[in-house]
């Protein structure tokens, strides 16, 4: 049976997958769960000096233009020294995390000095007819055999695939190592609040922010991500060989306080399956990282985070609840009186008012590769035969 939370349980749904049910009546505006932190999470690195590491609050909001507080050589900015002292010492036992983001920044200042020096790798890589794959080609063989190959290459003397790191594989491999990271410092789940083993009182619908295995029980999306963006997979092995290249450099000059964790890092890149499994529940399951812009003023998203158990919240067009962000924190809250047995959801895309079943199903085929059957799409004549519900 799956662990109860506060007020819900993960049970299999009737239209297929697994979803967010509730065990007793609530009233509106009931909190449910609240993650304290994710269990992996990435700011953009163009903002890198204007949101603190921690808690991610964005300068702009305190009429500042960026941070001033930061740790030497890790590319990392914060809002105050508890928020440093938190990051580099709190669950990170030691720094590791400051080592390997200092680790990062070593490799990326090569690749600089490598680019603009004029220097290319000539080596044609066994991996490049990846970059012109068609979504007719993508099949669950070819991605293990493009995963097995990836892990067999060994990188030669220059850079492999430096030249051709994009933003988005950078911000994708700093969210790998985070979540690498936190698997390496982790031996039992770490806790934010209570156990997730326990069920909780109304007061406190805190829970832990997952383990490995929680992560693993997410929806592996991997091949119909890949289907609807082919070039994906050249991008993730790219950053597969960057995260590896930086684990090297880390350990390298690691001390003896994070020597053990360093030393399970090395494991899980030794192949590709870690950074394949994390890759697999990264779409479709993370959350994004917003700004705290007032209701109806345009936002911008900062970065994204994994917060395992919200992942089971589906999607209607009329939500029963909201998802908010405080600090590090994924809150989400009841916005109607429910019953037991109903199920929570939130909404992936805009459900306003002036939105159409069309619009709304096209985009969550796109992006989340299912078409809602809600009761709202069923009154505007947008659900079908083919209609399917996310699992």
């Amino acid at each position: 049976m799956a662990p109860l939370f506060h007020a819900f349980e993960i049970l299999t749904t009737q239209y297929g997958g697994r979803g967010a049910f509730v065990s007793t009546s609530l009233p509106r505006e009931t909190l449910v769960l609240a993650s304290d932190c994710p269990y992996a999470s990435v700011i953009f690195r163009k903002f890198r000096k204007e949101v603190c590491a921690w808690c991610f609050s964005y300068a702009f909001e305190s009429g500042r233009s960026s941070w001033k507080i930061r740790v030497d050589g890790a590319g990392v900015w914060f809002c105050s020294e508890e928020c440093k002292e938190r990051w580099v010492d709190g669950s990170d036992r030691g720094g590791l995390r400051a080592a390997v983001n200092g680790a990062m920044e070593k490799v990326l200042g090569r690749i600089k000095s490598h680019t603009s020096a004029g220097k290319r790798n000539d080596v044609q890589s066994p991996l490049a007819h990846l970059e012109s794959l068609q979504s007719a080609d993508v099949t669950s063989d070819l991605l293990d055999h493009a995963w097995r190959i990836a892990g067999e290459v060994k990188p030669n003397s220059n850079p492999f695939f430096e030249s051709e790191l994009s933003e988005i594989d950078l911000d994708t491999a700093i969210f790998l190592l985070d979540g690498l990271c936190r698997r390496s410092i982790a031996t039992s789940p770490l806790i934010c609040r209570a156990s997730r083993h326990h069920a909780h009182s109304l007061s406190d619908p805190y829970v832990s922010i997952g383990s490995w295995d929680d992560l693993l029980e997410l929806q592996d999306n991997e091949l119909p991500h890949t289907k609807a963006k082919p070039y994906i997979l050249a991008s993730y092995i790219r950053v597969y060989h960057f995260v590896k290249e930086v684990v090297v450099v880390a350990d390298k000059s690691s001390f003896v306080p994070i020597a053990q964790y360093l030393t399970r890092l090395k494991e899980y890149v030794a192949t590709p399956e870690t950074i394949r499994m994390i890759l697999a529940r990264d779409h479709g399951n993370v959350f994004g990282i917003w700004d705290s812009a007032p209701p109806g003023e345009e936002s911008e998203m900062l970065g994204w985070g994994l917060y395992i158990f919200g992942s089971y919240f589906n999607h209607d067009c009329t939500p029963n609840l909201r998802k908010s962000r405080c600090g590090r924190a994924m809150c989400f809250t009841t916005t109607s009186a429910v019953t037991g047995g109903d199920e929570l959801c939130i909404n992936y895309v805009d459900v306003s008012d002036d939105t159409t079943a069309k619009d709304r199903q096209d985009e969550l085929e796109k992006e989340w590769f299912f078409r809602c059957a809600c009761g709202r799409c069923a009154r505007e004549g947008g659900v079908n035969e083919a209609t399917s519900m996310p699992s």
